[in-house]
């Protein structure tokens, strides 16, 4: 749905099937849409407010994080237990990373150029921003999962808050 935000009033409904989450691109004004039951993510072009593409991604796509630096989109990919990582110039999957378990949250530090996502079985995968690998694995405490994560860029500290469950799988 497109609302406007002054009237708050419906502008415009566009349909989706299984849309998840949305992230906004300012310097290109689109919108990604992760549609979880067609495996794909929507593009949406804010200025006319249409659909311009899926781009075909893992299973489940569940949540989005933006790399501003490299101008590229991690999605976090929860059946296939996988990051797909999207050039944000050309709509295509250039990578898609294996994170051993089902990935529930990341978080991209501009400073250092790092993705970091869990799912990897207690740890937190460090993914390389430029060459889109895994560069090191940081255990989580007893074994757990992080639910979501924040970071602070001035310091490049990435804070993982990992469940009181340990990861039994």
């Amino acid at each position: 749905a497109v609302v406007d935000g002054r009237t708050h009033t419906l502008v415009k409904s566009i349909g989706m099937p299984g849309a998840t989450t949305a992230v906004w691109v300012p310097d290109s004004d689109r919108v990604y849409v992760s549609c979880q039951s067609t495996n794909k993510v929507a593009v949406v072009d804010s200025r006319t407010d249409s659909l311009l593409c899926y781009i075909p991604v893992g299973g489940c796509p569940i949540k989005m994080y933006i790399n501003t630096l490299r101008r590229k989109l991690y999605v976090l990919n929860y059946d296939d237990r996988s990051v797909s990582v999207v050039d944000l110039a050309t709509s295509q999957v250039i990578k898609t990373i294996e994170v051993g378990g089902t990935p529930n949250s990341g978080h991209y530090c501009r400073r250092v150029d790092k993705f970091y996502s869990d799912g990897s079985y207690g740890t937190v995968a460090v993914i390389d921003g430029m060459g889109a690998s895994v560069l090191a694995r940081i255990p989580l405490p007893d074994n757990g999962w992080a639910l979501s994560m924040a970071g602070d860029e001035r310091t490049a500290t990435v804070i993982p808050t990992p469940t009181c469950i340990p990861n039994t799988l």
